[in-house]
């Protein structure tokens, strides 16, 4: 993978980053990123190069794939297997830190249409895997952030309204 300053890349733990520069220390070249997530704005990353593929910098998603992953957050909800809060919550955060925007996705439909008496651990987890689905999101189909938020909330409130969930 080659990426010039300037470029977008997707960190698995942070989402959408955009590719600051490089520097070379002790014949080691590393790649400065700093991220674009509203949660984490003022965190640079810096990665050798050679260690970007073991893990998991990518390119942003094709428009196309995020067509579909909005038919993903569009989908129901599978029956949720009985686990105690905390391996809920590991499980999510293993699916947000994995960098698989259709795992993420999963995260943001699944606990978005959790009763309203979510844990503080949950609704941070949400925020979280929001932030990251919709900025790829955003920046695939070239929107803005709030966009694709308002797709993904009239969705929701039309889901609510025909009593699906």
């Amino acid at each position: 993978m080659s990426y010039d300053e300037g470029d977008i890349v997707v960190y698995p733990r942070h989402g959408c980053c955009r590719v600051i520069g490089t520097e070379n220390r002790n014949d080691i070249v590393y790649i400065k990123l700093k991220t674009i997530s509203e949660l984490n704005n003022d965190l640079t990353i810096v990665i050798p190069v050679r260690n970007l593929d073991v893990i998991g910098v990518r390119d942003v998603i094709s428009p196309e794939k995020a067509d579909e992953i909005l038919e993903l957050l569009k989908t129901e909800r599978p029956e949720e297997k009985k686990m105690n809060w905390s391996k809920r919550f590991k499980a999510n955060q293993e699916k947000i830190y994995s960098g698989d925007l259709e795992k993420i996705a999963e995260v943001v439909r699944d606990l978005s249409r959790k009763d309203a008496d979510m844990a503080n651990g949950e609704k941070k987890i949400l925020s979280q895997a929001r932030d990251i689905l919709y900025t790829e999101i955003a920046i695939s189909k070239n929107m803005g952030k709030e966009e694709v938020a308002k797709i993904f909330e009239e969705e929701e409130e039309a889901k609510q309204e025909d009593g699906e969930d």
